[in-house]
């Protein structure tokens, strides 16, 4: 009877633990964030890369973990909507997401319960060719609040993670 309770309390707990990687609100950082145009909200996207879905290793994709946490609809367009930086001598430089994206936009509902359904999910690839091992990353979501999309409120959030060969 024992090990029946056992069991589900543990896998719960694995995947608590498998998705604690970095996590949102990000570290501070040595330099100043970077302007990408958009205003930053700390009430409209958590952004997290849990570390049961990463390596964080330079040759790897980053796998995201998006939750809206706004009271509107957040629409996301994955080949406009993200911007990449790396950290170098204090100052951020933009540097190209490797990934190719498939489909288009999506769409986050508010998910303020938590509620592992309503949960998105997107990966990111930064090109780091150039730039010494290990880097600090910050990746940056940008998306629009619901509404007519062609002059909705644009918001934005960042996660910062560290990357090594």
């Amino acid at each position: 009877m024992k090990l029946k309770k056992i069991i589900p309390i543990s896998l719960i707990a694995a995947f608590l633990y498998s998705c604690s990687g970095a996590t949102y609100p990000p570290t501070a950082a040595a330099a100043p964030t970077p302007n990408i145009g958009v205003p930053l909200t700390t009430n409209s996207l958590e952004i997290t890369a849990p570390n049961g879905w990463n390596t964080f290793r330079t040759s790897k994709p980053i796998s995201l973990m998006i939750r809206d946490i706004s009271d509107q609809q957040i629409t996301i367009n994955p080949i406009s909507g993200i911007k990449i930086f790396v950290l170098i001598m204090n100052k951020w430089a933009e540097v190209s997401n490797q990934m190719v994206y498939e489909n288009g936009a999506f769409t986050l509902v508010p998910n303020l319960d938590s509620d592992p359904t309503k949960v998105g999910g997107i990966s990111v690839f930064p090109d780091l060719t150039n730039y010494p091992t290990p880097s600090k990353v910050r990746i940056f979501l940008i998306g629009k609040l619901s509404g007519n999309q062609q002059n909705a409120l644009e918001v934005a959030s960042y996660i910062d993670v560290m990357l090594k060969p």
